[in-house]
C-alpha cells in the first residue's frame, strides 16, 4: 500500500510539469523556429525564444560571453534561454 501511494504521489507531482527543452548544441543560435521547437512546448522557454527573436539576439551557449555592444539577458524562469542582444542606446 505504501509503495502504491509513493508511486501515486510521484506521478501526481510530475504529471502537470512541462517538458524540459531539448539540448541546442547542434542548433544555429539564430534559428528561431528551431529554438522554439526545441522548447517542447515549455512556456518559459518559448517566451524566451520569442524575446530573442524580437530583440534580434542570439542564444548564448554554455561558458560563452557576449561580444562587444551586446548585453546578456534571460527571463526569470528556470527553463529560459540565456542570450545576447544589442545594447539599447
Amino acid at each position: 500500500m505504501i509503495k502504491f501511494l509513493l508511486h501515486f504521489l510521484l506521478f501526481s507531482c510530475t504529471a502537470g510539469v512541462a517538458k524540459n527543452p531539448s539540448p541546442i548544441d547542434d542548433v544555429d543560435v539564430r534559428d528561431y523556429p528551431e529554438l522554439i521547437k526545441r522548447c517542447n512546448e515549455n512556456s518559459c522557454c518559448v517566451s524566451s525564444a520569442k524575446h530573442i527573436q524580437q530583440n534580434k539576439g542570439f542564444v548564448l551557449k554554455e561558458d560563452a560571453t557576449c561580444p562587444e555592444n551586446y548585453q546578456r539577458d534571460m527571463l526569470k524562469c528556470i527553463s529560459s534561454y540565456k542570450w545576447c542582444e544589442p545594447v539599447k542606446k
